[in-house]
């Protein structure tokens, strides 16, 4: 906002702030002079207000009392400047409260616009340093899963079945390196439809997932905790499910209202779907870990067409806060 900009550089030079009000003030006088009419007084008002608004309110005031006193004997005949009558004594009275009075206002909004600028750069530089700190703190949790990475590769044993655990291993920390980039560009949340894209992206092209759903704004937790169920779905859709052939879809809609989040992951087109007694990590993770953090309930169904999962939370804990 130019004025804004303007109250701010003159409150910053008073000196040029003060040569450009008492040039407006002289404009006035001399208007005075050339006009010879009663009714040129006006042009002080107007001059009053942008010598507060550049001077500042104490220069304002002095130029009310100023113009007052040079009204006064230019207007007043000499007989009654010190015995003046009550239209004459009315008149410049009125004149310097409404001086006064714009002088005042004048001021304090000029201050408010000040501090508002100031605010404002305050308020930049404050999430400039929240941006700086979000991403040195996402680069350095990022080397603590290469190393928690690295330690896995270190002590896990040099077989098959140790090659195909380490794999799986690396790929969760992998999702969950990805979840934490999310989180560093957004600190209080990340758009669902970001990290859908994002956990897909390594197991197959974004059309074979079709996507129904509003926009959805999620919270820090609910990044951390649908990263980790998607990417376990995207797993094991990709081993035996439907992205493990060509002709296999998943459709994922989900939706939001008050009372609750809900999202569903249906599997169709794949092979067919031979439900399992034992009960494994990613299983666990889809039916215990990511409803008891997010506070809802899962369901996991082994229907003829493919794999379907459900999760229904409350709102509270899928939404980012509201920024104020």
């Amino acid at each position: 906002m130019w004025v804004q900009r303007v109250s701010e550089n003159m409150h910053a030079r008073p000196g040029l702030g003060l040569l450009v009000g008492g040039s407006c003030l002289a404009i006035a006088i001399a208007a005075q002079f050339v006009s010879g009419t009663p009714m040129a007084f006006m042009l002080f008002y107007p001059a009053i207000l942008l010598v507060a608004f550049f001077a500042g309110r104490p220069f304002g005031y002095a130029s009310v009392v100023f113009s007052a006193v040079f009204l006064w004997f230019l207007y007043v005949p000499a007989a009654e400047r010190f015995a003046p009558s009550r239209e004459s004594l009315i008149g410049i009275v009125a004149y310097v409260v409404l001086g006064v009075l714009i002088t005042t206002i004048t001021g304090s909004l000029t201050r408010a616009l000040v501090r508002l600028a100031v605010t404002q750069r305050e308020a930049e530089r404050a999430r400039d340093e929240a941006s700086a700190l979000m991403s040195e703190m996402g680069h350095r949790r990022r080397n603590e899963l290469m190393l928690v990475d690295a330690i896995a590769r270190s002590v896990t044993p040099r077989t098959p079945q140790g090659h195909i655990a380490l794999r799986e291993f690396s790929n969760r920390i992998r999702a969950l390196a990805s979840s934490g980039d999310l989180l560093t560009r957004e600190a209080e949340g990340a758009p669902l439809a970001e990290l859908i894209e994002g956990q897909i992206r390594p197991f197959c092209p974004p059309e074979r997932v079709r996507q129904s759903g509003p926009p959805v704004m999620l919270s820090s937790m609910a990044v951390r905790y649908l990263g980790m169920a998607l990417h376990e779905l995207c797993t094991n859709a990709t081993k035996h499910g439907a992205l493990s052939v060509d002709e296999g879809l998943v459709d994922l809609t989900w939706s939001l209202d008050e009372p609750g989040f809900n999202i569903k992951w249906t599997e169709s087109g794949g092979p067919p779907v031979v439900p399992t007694e034992s009960s494994g990590f990613g299983r666990k993770v889809l039916t215990e870990l990511v409803p008891a953090a997010l506070e809802g309930s899962a369901q996991m169904n082994y229907a003829p067409g493919g794999v379907e999962w459900t999760l229904a939370s409350p709102p509270v804990t899928i939404e980012a806060p509201q920024s104020s």
